[in-house]
């Protein structure tokens, strides 16, 4: 069975959105007197909203073309890495800047991780949208390699 690539697109940007979201609760959270862990917080949150802004340009843009389909296969494994990965997004032991922009990296560094997965099931599919596919999978990956190296040069 085959789905639009636009769903997939929207689970990508929804898991954006929880980072984003993560990142605003620890910059808002009770009694937090550190200055600069909320600003980080802030920051993060404002970059994984950038993330989404990326992610409903490409959903836009793709709605006003012919409907791209992938096997469902492919949207289905990758519900399941973003099931576990939302699972896993606990931000209660992060004391420190550091802390989190190393929870920040390693965030960026299992997105692009999932991305690279779905990118090798899209070439393994094979269709007559393989091409934009893979152009569209390869950017994304590239804007997580540069989130990732950015947060890389500010970790202590």
């Amino acid at each position: 069975m085959k789905q639009s690539i636009i769903v997939l697109f929207e689970e990508l940007m929804d898991l954006e959105m929880n980072f984003s979201t993560l990142y605003k609760n620890i910059s808002n959270l009770e009694g937090q007197l550190d200055v600069s862990i909320k600003n980080v917080g802030l920051v993060l949150s404002r970059e994984e909203l950038r993330h989404v802004q990326t992610y409903e340009k490409l959903i836009d843009d793709l709605k006003n073309k012919e409907p791209i389909l992938i096997d469902s296969t492919i949207i289905d494994n990758a519900r399941g890495h973003l099931i576990m990965f939302k699972q896993n997004l606990n931000h209660t032991l992060l004391k420190s800047v550091n802390d989190i922009l190393i929870f920040a990296l390693d965030l960026e560094n299992k997105n692009g991780y999932i991305l690279k997965q779905l990118l090798e099931l899209v070439i393994k599919d094979e269709n007559e949208y393989s091409k934009e596919l893979v152009s569209i999978f390869e950017a994304l990956i590239i804007e997580e390699q540069r989130h990732a190296k950015n947060l890389k040069q500010v970790i202590k």
